[in-house]
This record gives C-alpha cells, structure tokens and sequence, in this order.
C-alpha cells in the first residue's frame, strides 16, 4: 500500500499537475467463510488491517476512512459485501470525499 501511495503522490495527476488528494479505505474485517484461503490467520490478519492503514494514513499524509466502522462483510461468504453495505460504505466515501473537496 506504502508504494501504491507513494506512486500517486509522485504522479502529479492531481489539479494543478499537484499530486491529487489520497483516500485510504481499510475494507470490514473478513468473518467466518467457506474459502480455505481466508482461514483463520487471514481473518485475524484483517481485523489487523485498520490500525495499520491507520497509521500508514498519517505516515503519508492522506486521509482514511475506515469501512469496519460502518459496515461489515456478507454474512453469505464472509468476504464481500451486501447490496446495503454497497449503498452505506459508499454514501460514507462520498461524505468523505465532500469533505476533502473532490
């Protein structure tokens, strides 16, 4: 993510040709699911995630909004998310966005 980051801010994309303003989301932490791959070193991994882009947000100067707070993953799969966590996480983003001045 550091480099991901850190690609934009070098980018100069943003108005101005400045480098464009950064919105870090730390997706909900994943739950209980059928895929072996997201066992439970991965579900303990992700609820790791929040505090850790947190910090990476304050490191690189960008801004963060942290999904979990708000929503939470399916209970269908554990991973992705429902049509009303769909329609919450991105009223939050835009709220967050109005904010920023994007």
């Amino acid at each position: 993510m550091q480099k991901i980051v850190t690609l934009i801010k070098e980018s100069l994309s943003g108005q101005n040709a400045c480098a464009p303003k950064i919105l870090i989301i730390c997706p909900p932490p994943i739950t209980e699911n059928l895929h072996p791959e997201f066992n439970d070193d991965a579900i303990k991994k992700s609820k790791e995630l929040s505090k850790l882009y947190y910090d990476l947000s304050i490191e690189m100067q960008c801004e963060f909004l942290d999904a979990g707070l708000s929503i939470q993953s399916s209970v269908i799969d554990g991973i992705h998310l429902d049509s009303n966590s769909c329609y919450i996480i991105g009223n939050r983003i835009a709220e967050k966005l109005n904010l920023m001045s994007i």
